[in-house]
């Protein structure tokens, strides 16, 4: 009878421990989700930095679902850029002794560019063409193939 007790007792602990550590990750993801800052969310979780990494790398449930909490911080870093970006934000003008006489909106050109190439890279990404002479050794027997000279051996 007093095995079984331990056991129980033991069996108890580990899911008492559990429980507290889903609860850690669930903090920390929710809050990590808002936010997107590891640093904020460690604190928020009440663990420390390394413990977060700790868990990515031993738990792939947890991973996955850290996973699926950056995205959703991605989206609301997303939906904000394309809102100033399209809507614009408003921005007081006009200061008079420290009191706004009225806003003016103001759109991020920077942003629709960015969110452009995001989305569309074949059409908006950056461009790079080279030309000029490259010299590139190439053996006699490729050389020959060619039917060109100067082949290195």
């Amino acid at each position: 009878m007093a095995v079984r007790n331990r056991t129980s007792k033991k069996a108890r602990q580990k899911s008492v421990a559990q429980a507290k550590r889903e609860a850690a990750q669930d903090r920390f993801l929710a809050v990590f989700a808002e936010c997107g800052c590891v640093s904020r969310a460690v604190e928020a979780a009440g663990v420390g930095r390394q413990t977060h990494y700790d868990w990515i790398d031993a738990d792939e449930g947890y991973r996955a679902r850290f996973e699926d909490a950056k995205e959703v911080a991605v989206d609301a870093l997303e939906f904000e850029a394309r809102r100033r970006a399209v809507d614009g934000v408003q921005e007081p003008v006009g200061w008079y002794k420290g009191v706004a006489g009225g806003t003016v909106t103001r759109y991020s050109d920077t942003l629709l560019i960015f969110l452009l190439k995001g989305w569309r890279p074949g059409r908006y990404r950056d461009r790079v063409e080279l030309s000029g002479n490259v010299a590139v050794p190439v053996s006699a027997a490729i050389a020959e193939r060619l039917g060109v000279g100067g082949g290195e051996e």
